[in-house]
């Protein structure tokens, strides 16, 4: 919760937040007037969606004059866990992230846009750009849905899942579960990491970085594994190795350091 613990929420009327992340429902709930969120990219300027979530988001429709007697669709002007609908001008497609071909709009996969507020390219470096844009669509490198009203779901990053049997697995849901069977939601310093290694028979395989772990991680492993398969996550979903560490690496910004995390898984 970080930044929103703070806030005296009594004086604030309004807010804006500008990233891929949704506030906290408490944060919504007690605003005495709204909360603005806006998906912002680098490649962006300024954003690309816009959501405005009211304190009676509840029931946050928009009715027509005759939507109460039935005559007139009910349209959602806002929805929680969404970061908004797309400003004019942005076309979107989603691809499957194991094949890259195109899939449906409301399943999830590697979200792609295309506009005119979206950058033509890295400067002086035609090769990142290549990498980024294709046809004139840019990958995000984001994972996401749209549903049927247009509200685009942002459900994690394409690095922070492992392609194992043809099978895309995120490493946040992995993490989420974990922390909740190992009663880790309240700490406030990160103690666990999914990590993607590779495997010889599957392509990759889940490991876990981990500060908590003790002499017989091996038995642990097992043990959480059974633990994870009891909340209904698939074996394959599972760490297959402890990987024990002193800390998990962090940016500045706090956010999860991938690559450092990967180094370790390295090693």
């Amino acid at each position: 919760l970080g930044v929103y613990e703070n806030l005296d929420t009594q004086r604030l009327s309004h807010a804006v937040q500008c990233n891929t992340q949704n506030p906290p429902n408490f944060i919504i709930r007690t605003l005495s007037k709204s909360f603005i969120t806006a998906l912002h990219l680098d490649q962006s300027c300024p954003s690309i969606t816009v959501h405005k979530t009211t304190t009676d988001y509840l029931i946050s429709f928009e009715f027509s004059a005759n939507a109460m007697s039935g005559d007139a669709p009910v349209i959602r002007s806002n929805q929680i866990g969404s970061v908004g609908k797309f400003l004019p001008g942005i076309a979107v497609k989603i691809t499957n992230p194991a094949t890259e071909k195109p899939a449906p709009i409301d399943t999830q996969g590697t979200i792609w846009l295309r506009g005119a507020n979206i950058f033509p390219g890295y400067l002086n470096n035609n090769k990142k750009t290549k990498e980024v844009i294709i046809d004139g669509w840019f990958n995000t490198g984001d994972i996401g849905r749209l549903d049927d009203d247009g509200f685009l779901y942002i459900e994690g990053r394409l690095s922070r899942f492992s392609k194992i049997g043809g099978e895309m697995v995120p490493h946040e849901t992995v993490e989420a579960i974990i922390s909740k069977v190992l009663g880790l939601d309240a700490e406030t310093e990160r103690k666990i990491a999914v990590v993607g290694v590779p495997d010889e028979k599957k392509g990759e395989a889940i490991a876990l970085l981990t500060t908590i772990c003790g002499d017989t991680r091996e038995q642990e492993c097992i043990d959480l594994r059974y633990k994870l398969m009891d909340e209904g996550l698939p074996s394959l979903w599972c760490p297959k190795i402890f990987i024990p560490t002193d800390e998990i690496p962090m940016l500045a910004s706090g956010k999860l350091d991938i690559k450092g995390c990967q180094r370790l898984a390295g090693q």
